[in-house]
């Protein structure tokens, strides 16, 4: 599957996840398209404040599959995993990087900021919508959120 057809397929399960989301009670965090053995693996990754458990991959598993199967946006066959994000959880929208301040983070930006390209370092939030990262030697360093590639929790212990 080609990334523009990937990219297309992504949006429409965000957009029929949107649809069951108020029913759902969890946020959708990443949509992830993979090629396993020569089949399409869809993986939604689904989050809460007070965490995922299995009875919540499964109802939204349930909700989102029969919407799939009734709307039918992927022409060839798929697998559907409902996961949680797991412990180095993805940033993706400035609300996460609100909600999860005073967190570290890794981040990778998509061209050198000051002289680099990967971070490391406490989140300290967002400032004039430009997130705050406080480096581990205690520099901080700012950045738009379109800067960034990617960013994730981080396990730093």
């Amino acid at each position: 599957m080609a990334d523009q057809e990937r990219k297309k397929t992504t949006e429409i399960v965000e957009d029929l996840f949107a649809v069951i989301a108020g029913e759902a009670g969890v946020e959708l965090v990443d949509v992830e398209m993979k090629t396993s053995q020569g089949r399409l693996h869809l993986v939604v990754y689904i989050d809460q404040p007070q965490g995922i458990t299995l009875e919540d991959c499964e109802r939204v598993h349930r909700l989102l599959g029969e919407l799939m199967d009734m709307k039918d946006p992927i022409p060839s066959s798929y697998m559907l995993e409902v996961s949680s994000p797991g412990i180095e959880r993805p940033l993706k929208k400035k609300d996460d990087f609100i909600r999860f301040s005073g967190r570290y983070v890794q981040i990778k930006t998509y061209r050198k900021l000051e002289g680099q390209k990967n971070f490391k370092g406490l989140l300290v939030g967002m400032e004039d919508d430009r997130l705050v990262l406080q480096l581990e030697n205690g520099r901080e360093v700012r950045m738009d959120l379109g800067e960034i590639s990617k960013a994730q929790l981080w396990d730093k212990y």
